[in-house]
């Protein structure tokens, strides 16, 4: 079992952590495998991160907007029945 005291990266993308119990200092390094699309030539690969945080940027402005909207119905119905 692994109890990671600090953690912080470099500027060469690597990650460094130290772990508590086993005074041990390690690093990771990130690395990203491009998705390939068949039928496309590999100059063309598409990155996980270019597809998924566009979408999750998307998903957070669809529900603020959906929680403003709830909001506001739900003061206008409050407003309704307390007249």
């Amino acid at each position: 079992m692994s109890f990671v005291q600090f953690m912080t990266s470099d500027g060469g993308d690597n990650i460094w952590f130290v772990e508590q119990q086993s005074n041990k200092i390690g690093t990771t390094e990130i690395t990203e495998v491009p998705v390939t699309v068949l039928g496309v030539q590999p100059e063309n690969q598409v990155r996980y991160s270019e597809v998924v945080s566009p979408m999750i940027a998307f998903g957070i402005i669809l529900t603020s907007l959906f929680y403003t909207k709830s909001i506001r119905d739900k003061r206008r119905l409050n407003a309704m029945i307390h007249a």
